[in-house]
């Protein structure tokens, strides 16, 4: 297995330092207007959560697993490695999916069932992951094309796409914290 080129934490207090630290450097780039620090920042933040809700989920067995579980491949019917945000949102609607529990009946369905029908609105949950998406594309049409763009249109939206991007990090995160308290 390949090993990180950057130390990873190694326990929750690390990672509430390394949180703590992070967005501080968050609110810091926002005030000065560096704005694509502050995105590349939001955009970790939400991949984070991302990866912490298919963890609560019980779709990944550890926070670093590279790929879903039997459990969840059983639920969305093929395997998934959720090496970027986009399929990390993928597997979580695929999981919300009411007739992907319902051709399952074992216990990880039931839990999933009750996680959506009690704890977290699917059509919430799924109206900010489409949101996600579209945010999603404004940062890749940012960060793949940042030299042929404008820069007077690119500085009049930045400010809000960063600033909408991390209100959602912070939603997601909310959902994180339901999930996680089940």
């Amino acid at each position: 297995m390949k090993q990180p080129n950057i130390k990873q934490v190694s326990n929750n207090k690390e990672k509430g330092n390394t949180y703590k630290r992070i967005i501080e450097k968050y609110n810091v780039a926002i005030e000065a207007g560096y704005y694509g620090e502050a995105e590349l920042i939001v955009y970790a933040f939400m991949e984070d959560r991302l990866r912490a809700m298919l963890y609560h989920l019980g779709a990944i067995d550890r926070r670093t697993n590279k790929n879903i579980n039997d459990d969840a491949i059983q639920i969305i019917g093929k395997k998934k490695c959720i090496n970027d945000i986009s399929a990390k949102r993928e597997v979580i609607i695929e999981l919300m999916r009411i007739e992907n529990l319902e051709k399952i009946n074992n216990e990880y369905s039931k839990f999933l069932k009750m996680v959506f029908e009690k704890y977290v609105k699917r059509n919430e949950l799924k109206s900010l992951l489409k949101k996600v998406e579209e945010w999603c594309s404004y940062r890749n049409e940012l960060v793949h094309g940042l030299f042929n763009k404008d820069i007077e249109d690119l500085h009049s939206g930045l400010a809000t796409h960063v600033n909408q991007g991390y209100k959602m990090a912070r939603e997601i995160d909310c959902y994180v914290s339901k999930i996680k308290s089940i």
